[in-house]
């Protein structure tokens, strides 16, 4: 389970939480790829990918959402290269709205400027744009995508309280740092916060920031862990 969110400040950031959930790895790192004329770093472990980006300084996050049997619960790595590979915004934007069944949940992508947002059954891909703030939990915020029911009542209850906070908090956010403070709340802590403490702990976030093409990487709880900066080679 995972918050995810974008803010336009002196540029783009794309942030992402990761509550590991049905025995996903722990531990994460980032690694360097190159495809072609891109360069990609990615954020992974050995189950899959949580987000990247490229060199071209766009971004792309995502986070499950339970709506299908046999769904891949992340990205596999072929598939979060082929988003990156498409290189500009828009054509990424273009290629997600045309090949929705590659992918589940919620995603969104972003470059320096603006964001995309994306709930995607398996079947459709609807979208929304970004110009200045957005966040995202695990389960459909758009009216027409409210299709599936998260059986699980503690799932629910986390899910939806974990977006009430972080809308609340985004609303607010002025700077890089209070970009960390929303990825490092208490609020309705220990199992339901944003930075989580309960049953399903925070064990690693990251900010993409796409003006200067780097992702800042936490291994751990963001309260307790700094953020270190990775850059393509």
């Amino acid at each position: 389970m995972c918050t995810i969110g974008t803010v336009y400040l002196d540029g783009n950031y794309l942030f992402k939480n990761r509550d590991p959930i049905r025995g996903t790895p722990v531990d994460e790192w980032i690694e360097q790829s190159v495809i072609g004329h891109l360069k990609m770093l990615i954020v992974k472990n050995s189950a899959g990918c949580y987000g990247g980006i490229n060199s071209l300084g766009v971004g792309v996050i995502g986070t499950y959402v339970n709506i299908a049997e046999k769904q891949n619960n992340y990205f596999d790595s072929e598939n979060l290269q082929e988003i990156l590979f498409k290189g500009e915004l828009e054509s990424m934007r273009d290629f997600l709205e045309k090949n929705p069944g590659h992918y589940y949940g919620n995603i969104i992508c972003g470059d320096s400027k603006k964001s995309y947002a994306f709930e995607l059954n398996g079947s459709e891909a609807h979208g929304l744009t970004i110009a200045d703030r957005y966040v995202m939990t695990n389960h459909f915020q758009i009216e027409e995508q409210q299709i599936r029911t998260i059986g699980d009542q503690f799932i629910k209850t986390w899910t939806h309280t974990r977006l009430t906070r972080a809308k609340e908090l985004i609303s607010n956010v002025k700077t890089y740092n209070d970009i960390v403070a929303l990825l490092s709340d208490h609020a309705y802590s220990p199992d339901y916060s944003i930075c989580n403490h309960g049953k399903i702990p925070t064990k690693s976030s990251f900010i993409i920031d796409c003006k200067n093409y780097c992702i800042w990487f936490c291994q751990g709880a963001p309260c307790k862990n700094g953020y270190k900066r990775y850059d393509f080679c």
